[in-house]
């Protein structure tokens, strides 16, 4: 064997060693990567699960707070929205003998008034209300 033959081998056990050493490198890499994407789709998957259980035991309470024993408010004067206002409540008019014009929002645990909701309730505290007629 002569030195070129002998430097030629050892440059292509090295580039073997590299070519490996980058391969189980990348591979590496690609399992850690692929396992933080799963976990943090996971997260999210479940996150988004709790978010739709909320808003679903929220719609429902919506519709059944009027049942419950210590509402404070005759379902007879009650017209359900659901959207922006939860109900707009005619107090006593059940009675022949309206009072008072009440926009009602129902929220469960830490759930706040969303950016429509806040410019309706200012509307209402401003008294920016009218009513209309339409005859067709």
């Amino acid at each position: 064997m002569n030195i070129s033959s002998i430097f030629l081998e050892k440059l292509n056990q090295d580039l073997l060693l590299i070519v490996g050493i980058t391969l189980t490198t990348a591979i590496i890499t690609w399992l850690f990567a692929s396992i933080y994407w799963y976990q943090k789709s996971k997260k999210a998957q479940n996150q988004a699960i709790k978010k739709s259980r909320s808003v679903i035991i929220g719609q429902i309470t919506e519709q059944i707070a009027p049942l419950l024993k210590n509402f404070p408010f005759n379902p007879k004067d009650m017209v359900f929205l659901g959207k922006w206002v939860d109900y707009i409540i005619i107090k006593d008019l059940h009675k022949g003998n309206p009072s008072k014009i009440i926009f009602l929002e129902i929220k469960t645990g830490q759930s706040q008034l969303n950016q429509n909701e806040l410019k309706i309730k200012r509307l209402v505290d401003t008294k920016k209300i009218e009513y209309r007629l339409i005859r067709l």
